[in-house]
């Protein structure tokens, strides 16, 4: 599980104009964050390693999502954080060859419906990344549908937004699938948040990058996707105004 928890956080300008002109931000901003990947319940590289989807689909069903819905959101009444940001939101369906949904694992409303018995939530704001949808048995005519979604919550008891952005990034990884080319599309999602309270607002950012190795063809050659992934990104909070809190299954390691 990939989370974040912090209770006080002092916010030192990250990605802003401020901190580009050299200039320190020092109040101290006391806000409760949390970040979580909700992870699909199977690696989605076995497809590329010849395994079929419908062996895929079978362990996204046994590693039982809903179950684990209840624990996470256990969690987060328990330390009630202020803003969440939530990586591999994902939806799932089977479907037939006459568009007759046999399945449907949607994590957002599943998470949803657990929050609303203990908690006070709402969505800020959603990215819709990576969409695919691919042959599952073709003797049955069953088709899987994947969408991949970034989302941030907030707890609407405490907290307003505004000025909520969703973006795409224009450098994804592209592989070979059947013969035909797969975008696996990330992005990222932001909202500006006001505290009820009646401290200084914060820019809350939350991305997944790619996962490090792999390679995105550019027009001056291969690149690692991660790598620009995370040049757009800083790029786009580069003039922030507001101090930037920026949280995400990020997929890298640390260097020594």
């Amino acid at each position: 599980m990939n989370r974040l928890i912090i209770k006080t956080l002092t916010v030192l300008m990250l990605f802003s104009a401020a901190a580009s002109a050299g200039k320190e931000f020092n109040e101290k901003i006391d806000v409760r964050v949390m970040s979580q990947n909700l992870y699909i319940g199977a690696d989605l590289g076995r497809l590329l390693a010849g395994e079929p989807p419908a062996a895929i689909l079978q362990t996204i069903q046994q590693t039982d999502f809903a179950a684990r819905a209840v624990e996470i959101a256990k969690e987060i009444h328990d330390f009630k954080p202020d803003v969440i940001g939530l990586q591999e939101v994902s939806l799932v369906k089977l479907f037939d060859s006459s568009g007759n949904v046999l399945l449907e694992l949607d994590y957002l409303a599943i998470l949803m419906d657990e929050l609303a018995e203990k908690s006070d939530y709402t969505v800020a704001a959603v990215v819709n990344n990576a969409d695919v949808t691919l042959p599952i048995d073709p003797q049955a005519g069953t088709f899987g549908r994947l969408l991949d979604r970034d989302v941030i919550l907030v707890r609407t008891k405490d907290i307003t937004t505004s000025n909520a952005t969703s973006v795409n990034y224009t450098n994804n990884l592209v592989v070979d699938f059947g013969g035909q080319p797969l975008e696996f599309t990330r992005g990222y999602t932001a909202v500006d948040v006001l505290l009820k309270k009646g401290e200084s607002g914060i820019r809350f950012v939350n991305t997944h990058l790619e996962v490090e190795d792999t390679p995105c063809l550019t027009a001056t050659g291969l690149q690692t996707c991660q790598d620009l992934q995370a040049t757009e990104l800083v790029a786009a909070l580069a003039n922030e105004q507001l101090p930037v809190v920026l949280v995400g299954d990020f997929n890298a390691t640390l260097g020594t």
